[in-house]
């Protein structure tokens, strides 16, 4: 039996569009499976959580964006017990980026019914005093937050989503936003050590794979199962010269200029002189002052 979690928003639409392709591959194929539709904001945690309840193997794939990825994540009951695949329909999909994983839904399908190539991939979590959420590609305070935040309702978004430049959203809210966040201080502890203070901190970003944002190499080293987070870390930059090495991230150049910090940890603390956005794969998870970042002690094994 395979589950489909299905958002039909995303990019505008065109994951409903989508499906009624898989729907016709599925059905001529003779497939067993089940359709979950996310119509709602966090449906797909509700819809995973009811699928896993019982501790069962089973496999979910997931249509839609990064977020739908999220959304599908946090509902799992056991990582252990799930098969997971994806097919992106979303703005960014820098989850299928990360790993590789095909746009075209024919392949992407095959490779589901006929699964060759596993890959065990570590689950981030952060969390604060009272709540816990678990990402795939990054978590992040500050800026690139602030992006996400603004992505998340952009009726630009949503036009670009139609010529297909959908991308292009988190860049040019990159643009305006890079006037508007403020820089801060942060005490940061790595692995449990002493805290450091760090002064005028755009952002930080605790990376599974690569890419986050609509394709910003933030950590070009980053593995997704080798149980170590990677730390993109900005600070003391004048903002002109964030303008100017911005561009250069989508290579992942910006690790050349000095007030970029990459950092290797299994778990890193974060207190802020102000409560500051936090962002899950994208998506919400509000303004805090004290989160820690960590792995989740089971992986997922995703189909590649």
């Amino acid at each position: 039996m395979y589950h489909f979690i299905v958002n039909p928003n995303s990019r505008s639409g065109k994951g409903r569009l989508l499906w009624n392709k898989i729907y016709n591959e599925l059905e001529s194929k003779n497939v067993d499976y089940k359709i979950y539709f996310t119509e709602i904001e966090n449906n797909g945690t509700k819809i995973a959580h009811e699928i896993t309840k019982d501790s069962h193997e089973c496999n979910i794939i997931a249509i839609g964006g990064d977020g739908t990825v999220n959304e599908v994540i946090n509902g799992i009951k056991d990582f252990s017990k799930v098969t997971f695949s994806y097919i992106p329909t979303g703005s960014s999909n820098d989850f299928a980026k990360g790993l590789n994983l095909s746009n075209d839904y024919v392949e992407a399908l095959d490779k589901l019914l006929n699964p060759k190539d596993f890959k065990e991939i570590n689950i981030g979590m952060v969390s604060n005093k009272n709540e816990k959420r678990y990402f795939a590609v990054s978590c992040g305070i500050g800026f690139d937050a602030d992006v996400c935040y603004e992505a998340l309702n952009s009726t630009m978004k949503k036009l670009l989503n139609k010529l297909n430049l959908g991308k292009l959203t988190y860049f040019v809210i990159a643009i305006k936003r890079l006037f508007l966040s403020k820089m801060i201080s942060m005490d940061v502890s790595f692995d449990n050590k002493q805290y450091i203070k760090y002064n005028k901190i755009f952002f930080i970003a605790a990376m599974n794979l690569p890419y986050e944002g609509g394709g910003l190499k933030l950590s070009p080293d980053a593995i997704c199962d080798d149980d170590i987070l990677d730390i993109c870390l900005v600070n003391n930059l004048p903002k002109i010269k964030i303008f100017t090495l911005l561009p250069t991230a989508f290579k992942g150049k910006h690790t050349r200029f000095k007030g970029v910090n990459l950092k290797k940890c299994k778990k890193i603390d974060i207190k802020t002189s102000t409560p500051m956005a936090v962002h899950v794969d994208g998506e919400y998870f509000g303004y805090q002052n004290n989160i820690n970042i960590s792995y989740d002690k089971h992986k997922l094994k995703v189909i590649v």
